[in-house]
């Protein structure tokens, strides 16, 4: 069954899957993509859990949006610090907020 949702993501979402083809991370199923994988767990845990599995740079699907994370202190500072320009991100203070607490 879980096959079947794996393949149901890649028929629905596949033109969205291409760019990311080439990074590690879970097998998203539909609709929720890999946001299963968040129940019962914190988000910081749980894509901590991630790096370990997958690397210091993987994919994780929320529904139909990729989301690149990155578990390595040294990307996470080229995209922060030194390349800021070169990478789209939101205003992180609303995702950091339970880290800085």
């Amino acid at each position: 069954m879980r096959r079947f949702f794996e393949w149901l993501f890649r028929l629905r979402f596949g033109t969205r899957l291409k760019p990311f083809a080439a990074l590690p991370g879970p097998h998203p199923l539909y609709p929720l993509g890999t946001l299963g994988d968040l129940l019962g767990g914190a988000p910081w845990d749980v894509f901590a859990d991630y790096g370990e599995k997958y690397g210091p740079m993987s994919v994780a699907w929320l529904g139909g949006r990729p989301v690149v994370l990155l578990n390595d202190p040294a990307l996470i500072r080229s995209v922060l610090v030194e390349n800021t320009e070169d990478y789209y991100k939101n205003y992180p203070l609303r995702a950091l907020t339970p880290v800085l607490r």
